[in-house]
């Protein structure tokens, strides 16, 4: 029918043709539209659909080929957490979690390094009179402002050294002043005066002769030079000190030191006397503070210098001579009554007393009878606990050596 309707149209149809195109055009309209959409579909409009292929873009979905890129399973691999689980060397850190109180042998292990821990027991016997002693240089100055000083040291003496007596300990005493034109006036033979042989001889005399010389006089230089003069009279009398004992030089003045040469210098030429150089001491009755009825005094900090240097005490002028003097006795004693340990002790704690066990005759002793000195890698007894003669001393501790 539509070749009909063409063929009419090209030859120019007349005008008595146009009712025959009508009804033409209404048959075909009376198609069924079902039928033309379902022919439209199969002849062409449905195919290009089916090319649009969403198919193609399915390939495109080659996010199966990104999954292979999941190779965070090579990653995974790499996720050596595994591997670095075995770095999970925290096991052997977790033994040194000796921050547990309950194992007290991880942390003296880390002390000891490479070395070995061991408990060693040291046994000394008390035998101070045969044992210990010591040479006392007293260097008191002489200038116009120490009358009354001199005067306590003498009226204060008697405390000071009847401890001395009453153990019997080996000692020997010499004076010298703040005043360097002084030491050249001294006599030798003076110092023979005052030690314990002469104690023994005649004690009277002995604390009338050490009373006498102490008071040096008022006349003295007012340029004090201690420090200096204590080295000079040590370089001049020479024989006066024995190897083996202790050195304590005590010096006593209200005015500041105004020797040459560095505080430092002065140490170092005390501590080369000896060849263990703990065993000098410098103790000082000084000025600490200027009051204001005594402005003429001075601090004296280089005393109190070497003082410090040599690990010794240091006492105010001002303070009263009975309980200086009674002091000084028995830190001088504590070192007499020190016992040097054969090795260096370890503590994994802040206090090495704390790891120190000290008994005498098989008794414990308390911690606050003794003292360990680091400087001399000593223990010492203090007043009240000092053990009796004869009597046997153990300490025990920990120490680290090599195999």
């Amino acid at each position: 029918m539509i070749i009909t309707l063409l063929y009419l149209l090209r030859s120019n149809c007349k005008q008595s043709f146009l009712p025959l195109l009508t009804v033409a055009l209404i048959t075909l309209s009376s198609c069924n539209e079902q039928q033309f959409f379902e022919k439209e579909f199969l002849e062409g409009a449905g195919v290009p659909d089916v090319e649009v292929p969403v198919t193609p873009t399915i390939p495109t979905v080659p996010t199966t080929p990104t999954e292979p890129t999941v190779p965070t399973t090579p990653t995974d691999p790499t996720i050596p957490t595994t591997p670095t689980e075995p770095t999970v060397p925290t096991t052997p850190t977790d033994p040194t979690d000796s921050t547990d109180p309950s194992d007290p042998v991880d942390p003296i292990v880390s002390l000891c390094g490479d070395l070995t821990l061991i408990k060693p027991t040291d046994i000394f016997e008390q035998n101070t009179a045969e044992t210990a002693s010591v040479d006392i240089l007293w260097v008191v100055d002489d200038s116009g402002s120490m009358g009354d000083e001199q005067e306590a040291l003498a009226r204060n003496f008697d405390v000071f050294i009847k401890d001395f007596i009453k153990r019997d300990i080996d000692f020997k005493m010499a004076i010298t002043t703040t005043d360097i034109e002084k030491v050249n006036q001294l006599n030798a033979n003076d110092f023979e005066l005052l030690t314990d042989e002469a104690a023994k001889r005649d004690e009277n005399k002995f604390f009338d002769d050490f009373r006498r010389m102490i008071r040096v006089g008022t006349r003295g230089s007012g340029r004090e030079q201690g420090l200096k003069t204590s080295m000079d009279f040590l370089n001049r009398f020479q024989s006066w000190l024995r190897t083996d004992s202790y050195l304590i030089v005590v010096y006593v003045s209200d005015e500041q030191d105004q020797s040459p040469l560095e505080v430092a210098e002065y140490v170092t030429g005390l501590q080369a006397l000896k060849t263990d150089a703990t065993k000098v001491k410098a103790y000082s009755i000084v000025t600490q503070e200027v009051l204001p009825n005594k402005k003429w005094e001075s601090i004296g900090t280089r005393y109190m210098d070497v003082s410090t240097a040599t690990n010794s005490p240091i006492a105010n002028i001002h303070n009263d001579f009975h309980e200086t003097l009674k002091d000084f006795s028995i830190k001088i004693l504590e070192l007499l009554d020190s016992f040097t340990l054969s090795q260096r002790p370890v503590t994994a704690g802040n206090d090495i007393k704390d790891d120190l066990d000290v008994k005498v005759e098989s008794q414990e002793v308390d911690k606050e009878g003794y003292s360990y000195d680091e400087q001399t890698n000593a223990v010492s007894f203090k007043d009240g606990f000092i053990p009796a003669e004869g009597s046997e001393i153990e300490v025990t501790y920990q120490a680290c050596v090599q195999d």
